[in-house]
């Protein structure tokens, strides 16, 4: 099942653990927590390469590219440096870009 998001871009749930965002009619970006983060076998039968990781250490970064910013989770927290970091990196790949991102 698709619904639409905004400008052109879907979401479509695939498991119970992960969403997919669809851009232009293409797969472009799984959204999960830290269930699906933690499901090798989940993350490659997708064909997952890249993971940002908000919370907690990455769990497979011998088989994953992973960028890591810290998301504190406080009420007073300020989201917008991680959020233009994520949306850089997210960008990145979107141009096609090779591995970028803190660690690898």
């Amino acid at each position: 099942m698709k619904r639409k998001v905004t400008g052109g871009k879907r979401l479509k749930q695939h498991t119970k653990k992960m969403s997919l965002i669809e851009v232009g009619g293409e797969s472009f970006c799984w959204l999960g927590g830290s269930q699906a983060a933690s499901d090798l076998e989940l993350l490659t039968s997708v064909g997952i390469e890249r993971i940002v990781c908000l919370a907690g250490k990455p769990r497979f970064p011998s088989n994953f590219h992973y960028f890591k910013a810290h998301l504190p989770d406080q009420p007073d927290a300020k989201l917008l440096p991680v959020v233009e970091k994520v949306s850089e990196f997210l960008q990145s790949i979107a141009r096609g870009e090779k591995k970028r991102g803190k660690n690898k």
